[in-house]
């Protein structure tokens, strides 16, 4: 457009309202602001969620790694281990039926553990008694846990924190506890609290759920399902967080080892 025929007032008014008008009204503005604001909303608490899952996926991996190490530097320092001087936790029952349960054997263990793991300030039994809730996967309270001195805890500098220790023969059960559950006073089985067996003759630890196990591979669709009620739901989730890096059993119920290792 020419403005040859245009007073200079009228081209400069021209002007002037062509620029006024190449923005936006406050009501367009704030219209996009609130489609922004609904797509946030929808969008980061599942985006808070993954990052979640994905730091415990490598915290856990991490805390295997460091128990495998130090097992077996254990084991070069004091002997096979099943040579270890070893007791069942339970020891028998009192007149009422309760377990007599001993821990000094496991205490043991976890002591050896403790002391080949470098640079990582492992303290035994040395944090404050705790008390929390557990939870199994699809959400059932299951048990108010409270350690005391006489159970074996060996707490890592980043957090990490290693319980408990049941004997059995040639076995010892026990688990990790990520997230700082134990502080919040809530932990999941499956989200918060992995289990792990130490076997002693074979001189290797395996995650609960392991495929190599058939007895924990069966048990996963029971044992590792938000949509199944079960005492011990999510005990065997550990080995496919390890194996697949994914926590997808939290999303949907079909999965399994060697048929589906992903929701999508």
């Amino acid at each position: 457009m020419t403005f040859d025929f245009i007073s200079q007032e009228t081209r400069k008014i021209y002007l002037r309202n062509k620029l006024k008008n190449a923005g936006f009204t406050l009501a367009e503005v704030l219209i996009t602001l609130g489609i922004i604001g609904v797509v946030a909303a929808m969008t980061m608490p599942v985006l808070i969620a993954e990052h979640r899952e994905k730091k415990t996926v490598v915290q856990l991996k991490k805390a295997y790694s460091i128990l495998q190490q130090a097992y077996l530097m254990a084991i070069n320092k004091y002997g096979d281990s099943s040579t270890w001087s070893r007791s069942n936790t339970q020891t028998g029952t009192d007149d009422d039926g309760n377990a007599i349960t001993d821990y000094s054997s496991a205490y043991t263990v976890f002591q050896y553990l403790a002391e080949n793991m470098k640079g990582l300030n492992p303290q035994v039994n040395k944090k404050p008694v705790f008390t929390y809730d557990s939870y199994t996967l699809d959400g059932t309270y299951s048990s108010t846990i409270s350690p005391n001195k006489n159970i074996p805890n060996i707490y890592l500098a980043d957090g990490t924190l290693i319980s408990s220790g049941w004997i059995t023969d040639n076995s010892m059960d026990f688990y990790v506890l990520l997230n700082g559950c134990e502080r919040k006073g809530k932990c999941i089985v499956g989200k918060d609290i992995f289990y792990f067996t130490m076997l002693f003759d074979a001189r290797k630890i395996i995650p609960s759920g392991s495929p190599r196990d058939a007895l924990s591979s069966t048990d996963f669709k029971n044992l590792c399902n938000r949509s199944k009620y079960n005492v011990n739901n999510g005990k065997r989730c550990t080995a496919w967080v390890i194996l697949n890096e994914n926590m997808d059993y939290l999303h949907c119920d079909d999965l399994d080892w060697g048929v589906k290792t992903k929701c999508k």
